[in-house]
């Protein structure tokens, strides 16, 4: 994993250095048909190159086009997403691609959620990203799931009378950015399988239905784990993965013997994980035992 990560921030470091201002990045994702269009106006280009990184892998249908004229492009995939890298002939010019992916929805809770990460790697002026709800669906009542519905809670959602969408914009720095919406489908589609269901399967069904309930309040105040390592920063993934790996605790000198970093390092981002509530620290003979909050084993 760690070798994987270090190559991933390489890549990274080439793609900084391709540009020196991106005027726009906008990202646009229907998740009817799992399509993500990016658009990008670029000043200064310091290279014949443009570098870009996809946030999930391109499954397919893969275009890019600059002022227009297509580009030739060549694709590596690379977890979590793909690395792709087009020539150019220009130094200011707006760039277009189109590309299917998947996973872009999880379901937990008996609801979706759509989650998008995006690796801001040089000076953008702005940055927006809509996602486009399937036909029929529609946000979660917040009441109704632990996680929130809207994530940054800057997203702001809106219909084009058909469909519902949630849009991002922001002026963003370098680094990781994360958002999520959770939805479910349409009523109709719901209450068209509700009557199809004899009164021979009630029982049944009520068993099944406290059997979920009963495991939705034992897992409902865990964070979502996936979520949570898209917060944070390759060393402290590294420790938490070490940390994991020995039963989900052990102590803080057997982690700085397994890993790479020193004492000091190791103190540190243990330090940051417990100020995040994601690690507790004990003290055990002359060292601390580091343990994973309950919510976030697996």
């Amino acid at each position: 994993m760690k070798k994987l990560s270090l190559l991933a921030f390489a890549l990274l470091l080439i793609g900084s250095a391709s540009a020196t201002t991106i005027n726009s990045h906008e990202v646009a994702i229907d998740l009817e048909t799992s399509t993500v269009n990016v658009r990008m106006d670029i000043s200064e280009m310091s290279s014949s190159a443009f570098y870009y990184t996809t946030s999930f892998p391109v499954t397919g249908g893969f275009t890019a086009t600059a002022d227009g004229k297509q580009l030739e492009c060549e694709r590596e995939d690379l977890p979590p997403g793909s690395y792709i890298t087009c020539d150019t002939e220009r130094k200011n010019l707006t760039i277009n691609m189109e590309y299917t992916t998947e996973g872009l929805v999880t379901q937990r809770e008996g609801v979706n959620i759509f989650r998008y990460s995006q690796a801001i790697q040089r000076p953008t002026d702005s940055y927006s990203l809509k996602v486009l709800l399937p036909q029929g669906s529609g946000l979660v009542e917040s009441s109704n799931v632990s996680l929130p519905v809207i994530s940054p809670e800057s997203g702001v959602s809106g219909t084009d009378g058909q469909r519902i969408h949630v849009t991002w914009n922001s002026d963003p720095g370098l680094g990781q950015r994360s958002f999520q919406a959770i939805f479910n489908g349409s009523g109709e589609e719901e209450s068209r399988e509700d009557d199809g269901i004899g009164l021979v399967w009630i029982f049944p069904i009520l068993v099944v239905s406290m059997l979920f309930a009963g495991l939705y309040v034992l897992f409902r105040s865990r964070e979502d784990i996936e979520f949570v390592y898209q917060e944070l920063s390759e060393d402290e993934a590294d420790v938490l993965d070490t940390v994991r790996e020995n039963d989900n605790s052990m102590l803080q000198k057997d982690i700085v013997d397994e890993s790479e970093y020193s004492k000091a390092k190791i103190s540190s981002v243990i330090s940051e994980l417990e100020e995040k509530g994601i690690v507790k620290k004990s003290k055990e003979g002359r060292s601390n035992k580091i343990s994973i909050s309950r919510k976030y084993r697996y």
